[in-house]
């Protein structure tokens, strides 16, 4: 590779910045990928292109947007296709097609983050640790005396993509869950009902030319705050910490002639809906725990140190190189 005066300039930038974190946020592990604004307010063509931040476990994935006023989790999983078994060996004109699963979607309802004014936060940083796995926001309202912070994760050992919103201060949480499933996978309507055990769920399914698929998930409020389903959403108030648990698969099986798992469309529901309740009973902190374990066994397994790293917000790296 040709060592060009742009790219010594770039580096040297790079090594210059270390120890120097931008409002005071320094990554917690050097392979840190971090902004400084929300996708929200980028004014890109495509902010789920340029600005989402990746999280996934090898078979559900999902992108988180950063959105204060109306945080947006998009996510997939690996065997959501259409088409037939004659499809995949290339005998019925084609291949099938990878589908959108959907998106979760989070809205303020407290009135701190009003629509349209995401850029008014303060010390405002979404990260996302590719050390851990694990996706971060954080930011401040000063006039609201109040810190807010917000976790995503998806777990492999439990096969759940997981998010914590938490509030420090004096205004609580407020907040409205929705599900919007993804365009062309002839989804069901939305339900948001309440389990036998008075907690609040939401869940969709639906069914494509071989596979059938399912998607599921729940929210708790942490100590105080109350939980309802409406017609809307599943709506949390008066909360200091809320924690979502979300899980969505389908019937296919590789395997099998008929790529099918044999299984109804209610067993596929029932297993869903048990990941998300496995999780929920062993809690939060296990659940992160045991994720960040089995993701540092393979991020670990290699590492390359040239010295330091950056604590540039890796938007402004990229800008300063695209006009060094």
């Amino acid at each position: 590779m040709k060592i060009t005066k742009r790219r010594l300039t770039f580096l040297a930038l790079m090594f210059m910045c270390l120890g120097l974190g931008a409002e005071g946020f320094s990554p917690r592990n050097p392979m840190t990928m971090w902004y400084t604004v929300p996708t929200t307010t980028t004014g890109v063509s495509n902010p789920w292109m340029e600005y989402a931040l990746p999280l996934g476990n090898g078979e559900l994935g999902a992108c988180m947007m950063g959105g204060l006023h109306r945080d947006e989790i998009q996510f997939n999983e690996k065997s959501l296709w259409t088409g037939s078994p004659s499809d995949m060996q290339g005998y019925g004109g084609g291949y099938g097609q990878y589908k959108n699963f959907g998106s979760i979607f989070v809205e303020d309802l407290s009135g701190v983050f009003p629509e349209g004014r995401d850029a008014d936060a303060v010390d405002y940083v979404r990260s996302l640790d590719l050390e851990e796995g694990v996706g971060r926001i954080s930011c401040s309202v000063p006039a609201r005396m109040t810190d807010y912070a917000r976790t995503y994760f998806v777990s492999s050992p439990d096969q759940v993509l997981v998010a914590r919103y938490r509030a420090s201060g004096k205004e609580p949480l407020h907040l409205l869950f929705s599900f919007a499933p993804g365009e062309d996978i002839n989804a069901s309507e939305v339900t948001y009902a309440t389990d036998a055990g008075s907690t609040p769920y939401a869940q969709f399914q639906g069914k494509l030319e071989t596979i059938s698929y399912q998607a599921c998930m729940k929210v708790y409020a942490v100590g105080r705050g109350s939980v309802c389903a409406t017609p809307k959403g599943v709506e949390v108030s008066g909360a200091s910490e809320v924690v979502l648990y979300m899980a969505a698969g389908t019937d296919f099986a590789p395997e099998e002639e008929s790529r099918l798992q044999g299984i109804s469309r209610q067993e596929l529901a029932q297993r869903i809906m048990g990941r998300v309740d496995a999780a929920a009973k062993k809690g939060y902190a296990c659940v992160e725990a045991n994720h960040i374990a089995d993701f540092r066994q393979l991020m670990g397994r290699v590492s390359l140190n040239l010295g330091g790293h950056s604590l540039l917000p890796t938007n402004e790296l990229i800008d300063f190189y695209n006009t060094a």
